[in-house]
């Protein structure tokens, strides 16, 4: 992908977007990077989570983020719940760690119980996690719309 943009990128020959196209891909790799060295990390905070993106893609992630708790695995062609399995505390996790202190114990073991990952998705529902993704989402998604 990254050969593919970088093929392209060099017969636009507009240096100012290549210039601004060059720094979204430094900082998507450097998004992925972060979060790869912070799997299973429950101290990791929401400023954290929120620098991986701009607003548009900030309110899209964390869209997807909370189809991740709420559709079936048929709905979406992965395991429900699979970003936390891997690791990657996403914003509806975060919030429910404020309030939930099993939460943290249950992620930091990386889910070796049987049964330990229903329980997480579960408890971050009790937490009211989803509700207030939802509401970073809107909020990231209306200064998105202002800025544009």
């Amino acid at each position: 992908m990254f050969a593919q943009s970088s093929w392209y990128l060099r017969n636009l020959e507009n240096l100012e977007v290549i210039k601004l196209i060059s720094q979204v891909i430094k900082d998507f790799a450097s998004g992925e990077f972060k979060q790869a060295s912070s799997l299973f990390d429950c101290d990791v905070k929401l400023e954290d989570y929120l620098l991986k993106r701009k607003n548009l893609g900030l309110s899209f992630q964390v869209v997807d983020d909370i189809l991740d708790f709420t559709q079936s695995a048929e709905q979406l062609g992965k395991p429900a719940g699979n970003d936390l399995a891997k690791g990657n505390l996403i914003a509806l996790v975060i919030f429910a760690l404020e309030k939930e202190p099993k939460l943290r114990d249950i992620i930091e073991s990386e889910f070796c119980e049987t049964g330990s990952l229903d329980e997480a998705i579960e408890l971050v529902k009790q937490c009211r996690g989803i509700e207030r993704a939802q509401e970073l989402a809107k909020e990231k998604a209306d200064i998105a719309i202002k800025s544009l």
